[in-house]
């Protein structure tokens, strides 16, 4: 459990156990119960509750232990566990029994079994236990853009996080989605940063959400940003491609790194001001941080934006990096008419122009 408190939210944990498994070392005649709770985050009582059902594979081999461990590192370089959703959490879990499912045999056992020689078992939590994990309705203002029986489209200010984490456990977008849903629930198709404000989509359905992914997946949702980044650009357009996955340094950020998930982002200097520039950025794929990652990469890192060195000019009155989903565009999932949405910039956003344009910045 502390393993996992070194880079991730209790919540991010647990679902990370739900979604892809947890290997598990159990040494000879320690009780079975007690050398789970050193591995998973979960409580005594839910290990054993969970011992009842065939949620342990024991690993017969070294090599099935070790192409798990593989594919785990894999699916897990670029992955958000404490934003998974229920439907999430089960397509992992089935590319897990997908590409493993012969060769893992689960059982249960019992709590207090002691085993003769030291083995290895991956334990896979009963996926109902995510229930307990779920976020709860939450009354909010939301600012909807558009809404049919199908989809929502949302335009979220700055500062909101869009699904519960820690420290974030209420006030969420997704916490007020469920109370102006209830009693039926929302799907979440993709995320924008807490400080990053915009237009997002969300699904009434898991078939809707489902949909919009795989578009999202084929890069046919368009999404479009407005952003401010220190320093004087040489280009006025270009394309930036690198891979991205989590930064083995430090577990807030997402780095630039060989074997890492494909990013591309495609921009466009629109004005060019005496420290910073004005960009229009399209995102071709989608990863977390992407715009903010490869900004810094050029050392031109958004304004504001602390955690890829971005300073804050003195005038931002909004903390956090200057980013604005402007522009949101799609084919809808049901009625297959194209629909396209904009976002005006914010306030602070729109102050900050005005300034460097009359030469104060």
């Amino acid at each position: 459990m502390q393993e996992n408190k070194e880079w991730q939210d209790l919540i991010g944990a647990k679902n990370e156990c739900l979604a892809i498994g947890k290997i598990v070392q159990v040494e000879a005649n320690q009780r079975l119960d007690q050398a789970l709770q050193q591995f998973l985050p979960f409580s005594r009582s839910e290990i054993q509750a969970f011992l009842k059902k065939a949620c342990l594979a024991l690993l017969t081999t070294p090599d099935l232990a070790n192409r798990l461990r593989e594919w785990q590192l894999e699916v897990s370089s670029d992955v958000e566990f404490s934003s998974l959703n229920m439907s999430e959490i089960d397509n992992y879990r089935a590319n897990l029994m997908a590409s493993f499912g012969a060769e893992l045999q689960f059982k249960a056992y019992k709590a207090g079994l002691k085993l003769k020689t030291t083995s290895s078992f991956l334990c896979l939590a009963p996926a109902n236990l995510a229930l307990t994990y779920q976020a709860e309705p939450g009354k909010m203002e939301l600012n909807i853009v558009y809404e049919d029986d199908y989809l929502l489209v949302i335009d979220k200010p700055k500062g909101m996080v869009v699904h519960p984490a820690a420290g974030n456990w209420q006030g969420t977008l997704l916490n007020g989605l469920l109370y102006y849903l209830q009693p039926h629930k929302a799907f979440l198709v993709h995320r924008i940063d807490k400080d990053t404000s915009g237009l997002l989509v969300v699904a009434k359905s898991l078939q809707v959400q489902q949909s919009l992914q795989q578009t999202l997946q084929k890069h046919a949702i368009k999404r479009t940003y407005l952003a401010l980044a220190w320093g004087k650009m040489s280009e006025q357009k270009f394309t930036i491609k690198g891979a991205l996955a989590r930064d083995p340094a430090n577990p807030l950020k997402r780095a630039l790194v060989p074997g890492g998930k494909l990013a591309i982002t495609h921009a466009e200097l629109l004005e060019q001001f005496a420290r910073f520039a004005y960009l229009q950025l399209e995102l071709e794929t989608g990863r977390t941080h992407q715009i903010r990652v490869h900004l810094a990469a050029l050392d031109h890192p958004l304004v504001g934006d602390t955690l890829y060195g971005g300073e804050s000019l003195a005038e931002q009155t909004e903390k956090g990096q200057c980013l604005h989903a402007v522009k949101l565009s799609f084919e809808h999932p049901v009625t297959k008419q194209f629909m396209e949405f904009k976002s005006p910039l914010p306030a602070y956003f729109q102050h900050l122009l005005a300034l460097a344009r009359q030469g104060k910045l």
